[in-house]
């Protein structure tokens, strides 16, 4: 028997606020420690000693992670599932309780760490190697313990402690910090107090029923069972942990100590960039898990929030390190500091990229998908490894490692989602917000799969059916749309057909339209104003033809468009042209001061390329030089219901998703520039376009997410016809 996942929210708004301070205690607390010990461990080289000594304690912690988020799987199914009648309850097979596991745990990896500092701990610390060994050692079986805590109460959902857990060791360790700096003892002293501090759970444990009662909970499976996804777990997260906070350990390993002694100002650098995303998303990690095994039926879907909102704020934070962070690393750690703000501004937006990992690694866990979990971090260590020992500057070697290896990483995490068929989200795409024509049009339209066999095909009615449909949304457009309408219509064969949608306009548009009477117009007036966003959809929804071309209002197409078209769309499902200008130079300028930008053929095979040329704004993709074939509009249409301008950047982002656009190097119509066009024809403010690319990096999101479900139905499509003929 399965259940429903549950639909209760995962937290309460009080409670993730808890957690949110929780986690900026935690940054401000790291950023602080750091601080100091930049100022108070000189040279530097007392500094770097240090810094490497809490990347390489932290990425133990991480491996420790590894069981904080199983533990947070296991306790979460177990207390939500309703079918636990194949788990014994008693003798040998009963579920272990998760302290019980963590103890376990924990003398089981001081003792290998510990016998194994001969190997290691030479090879990374240039100093004080044995005695740096043994409080790793020290920090690593209390962090054992922190983790069972945490994932205990994460599973059972139990967040005020949690949160406070979080926040209060942070204060324990930036304490000790603070003590041993006043007390002048040095490299050690440091590295003691930010061990010790891995045992601040015992307090809690001390002090709270409610902890205690959280870690005796048992988990969902055996033990075996437990503990291998546990070392899964473990192995992808000690993996995560290299590229989150233990990087200088790679770094340490592929570089020359005389280079890596002088490493400190990169190192400091790579820590700051990290910190405003990942403590937060690492503080959140064990409610991400809980939210994803409660939400399981709906796969990548269930991340897609989170995405969202890590690109938008990795981008702003990458800008800003761009243009003040080298100022911030020189005011607050000191003028031996100073990184160039391209340096900066790399390794944050890497950090999107890492983050972007984690939130696909917490879906696959939480998924029970531990294999591809723990393949796609290893792979993101191999190749970040690999780019390291590439010969460059130090800054560069790291910015490179950093965002190859997460971009391996995710390409392993969703080949193997996608495989497992955990995208297949259910069928409600979001509703057209404000539709200008019944809802029921745009609905016909997506349903509506097969392409028309040919340009003379016959309709039930006896009607041929149109091999081409222009889609015009007009607005007040009564100056210039005659001459666009009949610069098309001298193209159009009698069985085509122009369907205009006007939203609303308050000149005499309609009146114009009207007075062209011809049968191949067919017009749709709304009674209210909706946007040119809906307007294009609705007329796109109503479109019959098997091939789709759009038109703004005051253009003037050149002759021969309709067929350069629709050859160009026999075998693809986007075709996009050039355009020049009606009473202008033929060419336009493009954003980065190109004299002449323009599409060009042969980067219809470079999706990628094209996809991030549009999203810096580099790409001229204009809807009125676009077509689509009808057969696309099944997963062009509906438009998501936040895209409120673009839309022709949607259709062309859907081609390039999808691998299924044409550039024609053509140029096939004349645009008319003037002040009342609908797209902006000067630059327009930093916060309108920070917008615009924040919903560009949505679109992409989505549409990856549409594919994935379309190549899912097609499976099924291919297993049901395959059945029918057995």
């Amino acid at each position: 028997m399965t259940t429903e996942p549950s639909r209760t929210p995962t937290i309460g708004g009080s409670d993730a606020t808890r957690i949110a301070v929780a986690s900026a205690i935690g940054a401000v607390t790291n950023l602080v420690i750091l601080t100091v010990a930049a100022r108070v461990l000189l040279p530097v080289e007392n500094n770097t000693a240090f810094v490497t000594f809490w990347s390489t304690l932290f990425a133990f912690f991480g491996v420790m992670t590894g069981f904080s988020i199983e533990a947070t799987r296991a306790v979460s199914a177990a207390t939500s599932s309703e079918d636990r009648t194949s788990v014994p309850t008693t003798g040998a097979g009963r579920p272990p309780r998760v302290m019980a596991v963590g103890v376990g745990i924990a003398c089981v990896v001081g003792l290998l760490v510990g016998v194994t500092i001969p190997v290691w701990s030479p090879a990374i610390f240039t100093m004080h190697p044995w005695a740096l060994g043994g409080l790793v050692v020290l920090g690593v079986t209390g962090n054992a313990l922190h983790a069972a805590t945490v994932g205990s109460l994460a599973g059972s959902r139990i967040w005020r402690p949690y949160s406070s857990l979080i926040g209060f060791e942070s204060l324990v360790r930036l304490t000790l910090v603070l003590v041993c700096a006043f007390m002048g003892l040095g490299v050690l002293g440091f590295a003691a107090a930010a061990a010790a501090a891995a045992f601040t759970w015992a307090g809690f444990v001390a002090t709270s029923s409610q902890v205690r009662h959280a870690v005796g909970v048992r988990v969902d499976s055996t033990l075996p069972l437990f503990l291998r996804r546990v070392t899964s777990s473990g192995v992808a997260s000690g993996a995560s942990a290299l590229l989150v906070v233990g990087f200088p350990v790679l770094l340490s390993l592929t570089t020359p100590d005389a280079e890596m002694a002088l490493a400190a100002p990169v190192l400091m650098a790579i820590t700051l960039t990290r910190a405003p995303l990942m403590i937060p998303l690492n503080a959140y990690q064990g409610v991400a898990v809980t939210h994803f095994v409660a939400h399981r039926d709906q796969g990548l879907r269930a991340m897609l929030p989170a995405a969202r909102l890590v690109v938008l704020v990795g981008v702003v934070g990458a800008v800003l390190a761009l243009l003040v962070g080298p100022q911030i690393m020189a005011l607050v750690f000191g003028s031996a500091y100073r990184v160039p703000g391209l340096v900066l501004a790399g390794l944050t937006l890497a950090v999107i990229l890492l983050a972007l990992l984690t939130l696909t690694g917490a879906l696959c866990q939480a998924l029970t998908m531990h294999g591809p979990f723990v393949a796609g971090w290893v792979t993101a260590v191999l190749v970040s490894v690999a780019t390291l020992l590439v010969p460059a500057s130090l800054e560069a070697r790291s910015v490179l490692a950093l965002a190859a290896g997460p971009v391996a990483g995710l390409i392993v995490h969703l080949t193997a989602l996608r495989r497992a068929a955990l995208l297949e989200v259910a069928a409600n795409p979001s509703a057209v917000e404000q539709s200008v024509v019944d809802q029921s049009i745009v609905e016909q339209a997506v349903v509506e799969q097969s392409v028309l066999p040919d340009a003379v095909a016959v309709a039930d009615g006896g009607l041929p059916v149109p091999r081409v449909s222009v889609c015009i949304a007009t607005y007040n457009g009564e100056r210039f749309v005659d001459e666009q309408l009949r610069s098309i219509l001298d193209q159009l064969a009698p069985s085509d057909e122009v369907v205009v949608v006007d939203d609303a306009s308050t000149d005499t548009t309609v009146a114009v339209v009207q007075a062209i009477a011809d049968p191949r117009v067919r017009l749709v007036p709304a009674d209210r104003n909706r946007g040119y966003v809906a307007t294009f959809e609705a007329a796109l929804a109503m479109a019959t033809g098997e091939h789709v071309l759009l038109s703004d209002q005051d253009d003037v197409w050149v002759p021969g468009r309709v067929q350069l078209m629709v050859d160009a769309l026999v075998d693809v499902d986007v075709v996009a042209t050039n355009l020049g200008t009606l009473g202008g130079p033929e060419s336009i300028r493009g954003p980065y001061g190109q004299a002449d930008w323009h599409l060009r053929a042969a980067d219809s095979r470079h999706p990628g390329r094209n996809i991030l040329g549009t999203l810096a704004g580099n790409r001229p993709y204009y809807g009125c030089a676009m077509g689509v074939r009808r057969s696309a509009l099944a997963r062009v249409l509906p438009f998501p219901s936040y895209l409120d301008e673009s839309h022709d950047l949607w259709i062309a982002l859907y081609g390039n998703v999808f691998g299924s656009i044409q550039h024609v190097e053509a140029r096939s119509l004349l645009r008319r520039f003037h002040e009342d066009n609908a797209s902006p024809n000067r630059p327009r403010g930093p916060l309108a376009v920070v917008r615009s690319r924040a919903m560009l990096v949505r679109v992409v999101v989505d549409l990856v997410g549409r594919r994935f479900r379309s190549a899912a139905q097609e499976r099924r499509s291919r297993k049901n016809r395959r059945a029918s003929r057995q």
